[in-house]
């Protein structure tokens, strides 16, 4: 099977593969509008708030020449040791995001002398990418926020995701450090959430396209740091999802052709490769905005306030939009937001196939961004909502990040949830 075959049949393989598995299904009540609520009679409700005090466990040292970064070799979601993404990438000297950022975006899409395939998204441009903020942290700086990503390749079926994190730390008398977190990542059928597949094969392409750059110091070729994070895998692709991508895929990503019956680990060498970068290019200036709709319609575990056995039928659309700004001074700023209201159908996933357990509800979605990174200065807040009126009674989970370069940092969770003993 040729490649641009296999990369144009992808996404209905894993949809055909993933409503298989899940065997959802469609006979769900047939009603358009809202029911009404009943009283509330017993709720729950929790509020934790942290404001990056503390480092996370488990930072490593980097000496480089004269020079050494201590950081921590992930990404988070927060402010605690929870990890979400490892770092691969080093990048040093005359660098920072918007700098990457402009090497990134001035390249075209040939990467055939790096043995990759002429096919999407392998032969795609650097866009900026729609994404979750993440946090990371280095002690000269504390904790940062990845206000840049980029991404290679549409936001769906399948791309190449690169998070860039600001250390705030002075490299020699006019450098500085900037870590990477890179994966490639496939659209789970049915949602507006990724499946990340791979992280060797996404840190391979960003260092080839370094090279292609002509940007790293002629006499520091890339090379790599020693184990810094989890290793030989991190993180899983659970086995209905694995099942439905192709084998070449799966040889491409370092994985295992066939099918399996348990989550399949994703390989890693535990190593990040360090960029030495010594040139520049212009600033890539302008602003950029990217529209797009993505419709849900999948059984999927309830999101929140959820037991072990709570699986809800999701239907509908949420709007997605972020508009990035770049200024001919390298200020970077951008807005995003998510916004939407779906269907929702509590499922018995007892049965086979699971059937409508409940009547429908409607649960509203919504996510705003804000970031900026003007020099030495950085901050980026994420205020996510989840408002869901189910016919006993509203549930709520409503989350707020803040993380600055001047120390301002906040993360706030609220959860309202029915009480099961009631």
């Amino acid at each position: 099977m040729k490649a641009t075959h296999i990369l144009s049949a992808f996404a209905l393989s894993i949809l055909t593969t993933f409503f298989f598995v899940t065997g959802c299904s469609r006979d769900e009540p047939n009603s358009t509008a809202p029911p009404t609520l009943p009283e509330m009679t017993g709720f729950l409700t929790s509020q934790s708030q942290m404001h990056g005090d503390d480092p996370p466990s488990g930072l490593v040292d980097f000496d480089w020449k004269t020079d050494k970064l201590t950081f921590w070799p992930y990404t988070g979601n927060d402010f605690t040791s929870a990890t979400q993404d490892p770092v691969s990438l080093i990048f040093v000297g005359r660098v920072d995001p918007v700098a990457i950022r402009s090497a990134l975006m001035s390249l075209d899409g040939d990467r055939t002398a790096f043995d990759m395939p002429d096919v999407y998204p392998f032969n795609a441009k650097w866009t900026d990418a729609i994404g979750n903020v993440q946090t990371g942290y280095a002690e000269d700086s504390g904790w940062t926020g990845a206000v840049v990503q980029l991404a290679l390749g549409a936001y769906e079926p399948m791309r190449f995701h690169l998070r860039l994190i600001d250390c705030g730390t002075p490299y020699g008398s006019n450098g500085c450090w900037t870590l990477g977190a890179a994966h490639f990542e496939i659209t789970i059928p049915g949602t507006a959430d990724h499946q990340v597949l791979a992280w060797e094969l996404a840190e391979q392409i960003v260092v080839a396209d370094f090279v292609r750059s002509g940007l790293l110091d002629p006499g520091t070729p890339p090379f790599q740091t020693d184990v810094i994070n989890e290793f030989p895998s991190y993180h899983d692709i659970p086995e209905m999802i694995y099942n439905g991508i192709p084998d070449e895929i799966k040889i491409m990503c370092g994985l295992e052709p066939g099918p399996a019956s348990s989550p399949v680990p994703i390989p890693t060498d535990g190593k990040a490769t360090v960029l030495y970068v010594t040139g520049s290019v212009p600033t890539v200036t302008g602003t950029r905005t990217e529209t797009l709709v993505m419709a849900y319609d999948q059984m999927i575990p309830k999101p929140f306030c959820a037991g072990p056995l709570d699986f809800v039928y999701l239907e509908g659309g949420i709007d997605i939009e972020k508009t990035v700004r770049v200024d001919v001074k390298g200020r970077y700023q951008y807005a995003s937001s998510i916004s939407g209201k779906l269907k929702v159908v509590p499922m018995d996933v007892q049965q086979t196939p699971p059937r409508p357990s409940g009547e429908p509800y409607f649960a509203i979605v919504s996510d705003e961004q804000r970031g900026i990174l003007d020099g030495r200065f950085s901050r980026v807040t994420f205020d996510t909502k989840r408002i869901s009126p189910g016919n006993r009674g509203t549930e709520k989970l409503m989350r707020w990040l803040q993380v600055s370069s001047n120390g301002q940092n906040l993360f706030r969770v609220r959860t309202q949830c029915r009480d099961r003993g009631k």
